[in-house]
């Protein structure tokens, strides 16, 4: 039986999407502090399970402070994760390539 190694790795599109769902809470007005209690423990769960192990573990615990306090809207945690996650599997596949 053969195993696959598989990376399991969210698109940039969801990523964008996620941040943009994030400054919904922006346009909410009064119901800003609802939106932040229910779209924190999202963020938070959807970050650990789209990035799993400890990127996914500390960065759902960053994206859920970060949420859940009023500076948070205007960072795009999924994006900025996007990014540094693809360089750091670019550099890992042009070391492999190399080897």
């Amino acid at each position: 039986m053969k195993t696959f190694n598989t990376i399991h790795y969210p698109t940039l599109l969801t990523c964008m999407i996620l941040d943009a769902v994030s400054l919904l809470g922006l346009a909410m007005g009064q119901y800003q502090a609802l939106f932040k209690i229910i779209w924190a423990p999202i963020a938070a769960l959807v970050y650990f399970r789209l990035h799993g192990g400890k990127l996914g573990f500390f960065g759902g615990a960053t994206a859920f402070l970060e949420e859940s306090t009023g500076f948070g809207f205007i960072i795009p945690t999924f994006t900025i994760t996007w990014f540094a996650k693809a360089k750091t599997l670019a550099k890992e596949r042009q070391a492999a390539y190399n080897n």
